[in-house]
C-alpha cells in the first residue's frame, strides 16, 4: 500500500463519524413507523426510534390516523408530521368528550451534536367550548404545553443533550358547555447544535502525520 493511501485513510477516519445511522424516514403509516422499533429512521441529523402512537377517546371522541411524513423547516428543525382526524362534539351538559393522541419516541442527535430546541404545532378548529391542547415532556420534564382554538405552534429551548425520551399528548376536547373540536395534523421537530470542541493533542498529531504523508507522496510524484 502506498504512503498516500495510508495517509488518506488516516484523514478519512478522523473526519468520519463512527456511529451507525438508520435509513431516512419516508412517507408511511403509523403501523410502518411503529414497526421500525429500535432501528428507527432519520430526518437530517436527528434519529427517531421506538415510535408509538396511542389513541385515547372519551365520550364522542374518535381518532383516525392517516399518515406520517418527515418534516424539515427552513430554520433547521427536523421532525415528523402526523396527519389524522381527531374530533369530538357534544351538546350543552354532555361530556366531557375527548379525542387524544399519546405519541412517544426516543430522539437522538448525530454523533458530536446535541438537541437543544423543540417545536410542536397542530392544525385544527373548534366551535363554542371546544379546545385543542398539546403537551411535550422530555425526560420527564414538561417543556411545551398550550391550549388553542385553531392552528397553533410553540417552541422551547433547553440544555442540550444527545438523546431524549419524548412523551407527548395532543387532544381535541369539548367541555360540558358544548361545542366541537377537531385536530387535523400534529408536527414535532427538533434543532441540533454541534458544540465547538478543541481536538486532543494526540488527534492533532495524527492528523498532522496524515497531511504530511499526503504532501510527501505528492512531492515524490512530481520529482
Amino acid at each position: 500500500m502506498t504512503r498516500s493511501r495510508i495517509a488518506g485513510g488516516i484523514v478519512a477516519a478522523l473526519l468520519s463519524t463512527s456511529a451507525a445511522w438508520a435509513s431516512d424516514c419516508v412517507d408511511g403509516t403509523v403501523a410502518t413507523y411503529e414497526a421500525l422499533g429500535s432501528t428507527g429512521c432519520t430526518v437530517g441529523p436527528v434519529l427517531f426510534t421506538d415510535i408509538d402512537f396511542d389513541p385515547v377517546t372519551l365520550g364522542t371522541g374518535h381518532v383516525i390516523f392517516v399518515s406520517v411524513t418527515p418534516y424539515t423547516s427552513g430554520t433547521g428543525e427536523y421532525g415528523l408530521a402526523l396527519t389524522l382526524l381527531a374530533s369530538t362534539s357534544g351538546a350543552v351538559g354532555s361530556g366531557p368528550n375527548t379525542a387524544e393522541v399519546d405519541w412517544t419516541y426516543n430522539v437522538t442527535a448525530a454523533t458530536g451534536s446535541v438537541i437543544d430546541d423543540a417545536y410542536v404545532a397542530f392544525t385544527g378548529s373548534t366551535t363554542s367550548a371546544g379546545s385543542l391542547f398539546a403537551n411535550m415532556d422530555l425526560g420527564g420534564s414538561t417543556i411545551i404545553s398550550f391550549v388553542a382554538n385553531s392552528d397553533a405552534s410553540r417552541t422551547a429551548t433547553f440544555t442540550g443533550a444527545e438523546t431524549f425520551a419524548v412523551d407527548t399528548r395532543q387532544s381535541a376536547g369539548v367541555s360540558l358547555s358544548g361545542g366541537s373540536a377537531s385536530m387535523r395534523s400534529i408536527t414535532q421537530a427538533f434543532s441540533v447544535t454541534t458544540p465547538v470542541t478543541v481536538p486532543e493533542p494526540a488527534t492533532l498529531a495524527l492528523l498532522g502525520v496524515g497531511i504530511a504523508g499526503i504532501g510527501f507522496a505528492r512531492r515524490r510524484r512530481t520529482a
